[in-house]
């Protein structure tokens, strides 16, 4: 926290100290280290708001595009910087003529602040990091499908940034013991680690449906992706293996579907409905929608009861049902409280996490009780999975994001295979999760999809063969990876 009495002090004693030089007119090589600070503005900004930059997502979201995006947080993260920035200026403008540096000595000084830009030092991260032989490329598998038994109806709920660093109750109380308490009924797998390229909502969502991380594709698809057509099109992922063998589909979010090329993915691969703010202005109104608007998007609330809905409509149809749901609750260093647990019934936004936590698994539960109230006479699998870490910013290490796990928690109803009460700790990633829910559903035999591997069957995950440092080293500047899952698109 920035001491601003301290701040305001210094600056009056540099002042007075250098009045009346302090206030010339400085030299015009000033402007280097002016313009090369405020360069840093967007990285810091982004870093100040979620807490990490990872450039992987910065280039994904310049190239698939931002609408939809929570400005707020940004503009929450903005409101101290600007102070910042002006305390900066003004400092520079002092220094200039108190220092009386040379043209060099002004290079100097832009050249040690840009070395401080987070947008720097993760380039720079990233390209000292010394790339690594690997056969990654030549390991991505397509699933083989064989139905076994019964297609079971599958419901994958994401839990938006909601990882297991959240049972920490010294920190956040007792805000995930809704989904603790659900362990003796199912299946908990606790080393679902984070690697390169499945570190935001999409690119956790992708490695999990295709076992793939989204690594850049550069910046090719900038400004024509609004109309491609395919997004990973040579790849078959969850919805399209599912879809293949029966299954009816549907997505649904309350943000907007477009944000980052989401609604891209959804319609490449086999979603039969899709549904995001838009979708869900349509069914409500006016004020019950006012009373779940949050920024840019509705609140878990209206989510899930759009989802009842819709499975609803699902399940007079005999075949099996894949229901996949996305919600929002904490996400960086803030989140959203539904409207359904607010004490004014209106949903709103906070930096207390805890709050966030609570309410968005209080509503998957509540979600979930009514499911069992309804569900049809057929097996079923209820997967609970964090879209990726939080961007807390209090874990920003390659050390501290190995010690981190996805929540990644599956029921069986009518599933004698799926264990009650049982830990699986096998060491995994988002992308072993694609291949894991397969083989829960009794889809595929060989436990192979992309470059995951089932936890329930036999045979060696990437991390578990290679581990965590490895595998990053080995996605890091991946270019025939990068080529392998992009493809044609």
């Amino acid at each position: 926290m920035i001491n601003w009495t301290l701040v305001t002090i210094g600056l009056i004693a540099i002042g007075a100290a250098g009045y009346p030089n302090a206030w010339r007119r400085p030299s015009y090589w000033v402007m280097v280290p002016l313009i090369v600070g405020l360069l840093i503005m967007p990285a810091l900004t982004v870093t100040a708001g979620f807490g990490e930059f990872d450039l992987l997502a910065a280039v994904h979201h310049l190239s698939f595009g931002m609408v939809g995006a929570d400005y707020g947080i940004i503009i929450r993260a903005l409101r101290p910087l600007v102070s910042v920035l002006l305390v900066y200026v003004v400092c520079v403008y002092w220094l200039s003529n108190l220092l009386q540096m040379s043209f060099k000595g002004y290079y100097f000084a832009a050249l040690l602040i840009a070395m401080i830009n987070p947008l720097s030092i993760n380039a720079m991260n990233m390209v000292m990091t010394p790339r690594v032989e690997n056969d990654l490329a030549v390991r991505v598998h397509d699933p083989g499908v064989e139905m076994n038994g019964v297609a079971p109806d599958v419901l994958l709920i994401y839990l938006e940034g909601l990882d297991r660093e959240f049972l920490d109750r010294s920190r956040f109380g007792d805000s995930y013991d809704g989904i603790a308490e659900l362990a003796p009924q199912g299946l908990t797998f606790t080393q679902i680690k984070q690697v390169e390229g499945t570190g935001w909502s999409l690119a956790g969502i992708v490695a999990s449906h295709c076992g793939l991380p989204l690594l850049p594709n550069g910046l090719r698809n900038m400004y024509r992706w609004g109309d491609q057509e395919a997004f990973l099109g040579d790849h078959r992922c969850l919805s399209d293996v599912m879809s293949e063998v029966g299954y009816q589909t549907a997505y649904i979010m309350g943000g907007v579907i477009e944000f980052g090329g989401i609604d891209l993915f959804i319609k490449s691969h086999g979603y039969d409905t899709a549904i995001g703010r838009d979708q869900l202005a349509e069914r409500y109104s006016e004020e019950r929608l006012e009373l779940g608007a949050a920024v840019r998007r509705y609140d878990d609330a209206l989510t899930l009861d759009t989802a009842k809905d819709i499975y609803q409509e699902m399940a007079p149809i005999d075949d099996p049902l894949l229901l996949t749901i996305l919600t929002y609750g904490p996400h960086g260093k803030s989140g959203t409280v539904a409207s359904n647990c607010s004490q004014t019934g209106r949903a709103y936004e906070t930096e207390d996490l805890t709050e966030t936590v609570r309410c968005t698994i209080q509503n998957v539960r509540s979600f979930l009780s009514w499911w069992e109230s309804v569900r049809r006479d057929r097996p079923a699998l209820v997967l609970l999975v964090s879209d990726h870490l939080n961007h807390l910013w209090l874990y920003d290490s390659e050390e501290a994001q190995e010690g981190r796990s996805n929540t990644f928690f599956a029921m069986g109803y009518d599933l004698p295979h799926i264990p009650r009460g049982e830990v699986n700790d096998r060491l995994g990633s988002m992308m072993d999760v694609f291949p894991t829910i397969l083989s829960m559903a009794g889809i595929i035999s060989d436990g192979r999809g992309g470059l995951g591997v089932s936890l329930v069957d036999e045979g060696p995950t990437l991390l578990e063969q290679r581990g965590y440092y490895r595998i990053n080293r080995e996605l890091n500047r991946n270019y025939d990876l990068q080529q392998v899952i992009w493809g044609s698109d």
